[in-house]
């Protein structure tokens, strides 16, 4: 019976401690899962976001471009660099397109 815990758990005082913690930490799980099942239910704004601009063919066109994505890492490591692509002809306007859409940003 869980309500004899208490009386029992006095007697064995270093226990006790430990199953408070327990217990704790399993409510605290069982409160995380159903937090996350409410959250399941509305979509997250980043989600939705994200799902609005890969709507857009030429944003996901960019994004799969395997050039793109490797100066995408290019200019990750050395920001320079995007100035040099953003005059390209054929990278130039896709890379705009992705910075003016948030999905790429200069530091």
């Amino acid at each position: 019976e869980p309500s004899k815990a208490p009386q029992i758990f006095k007697q064995y005082p270093e226990y006790a401690t430990h199953i408070y913690q327990i217990c704790g930490l399993i409510g605290m799980h069982l409160n995380d899962q159903e937090n996350a099942d409410d959250r399941s239910s509305s979509k997250d704004p980043l989600q939705e976001k994200a799902d609005q601009l890969l709507q857009n063919p030429m944003i996901r066109q960019a994004l799969m471009d395997p050039e793109i994505q490797q100066i995408m890492t290019e200019c990750a490591s050395s920001p320079g660099k995007f100035r040099q692509y953003a005059t390209h002809p054929i990278h130039g306007p896709k890379l705009k397109l992705l910075h003016d859409s948030g999905l790429l940003q200069l530091q």
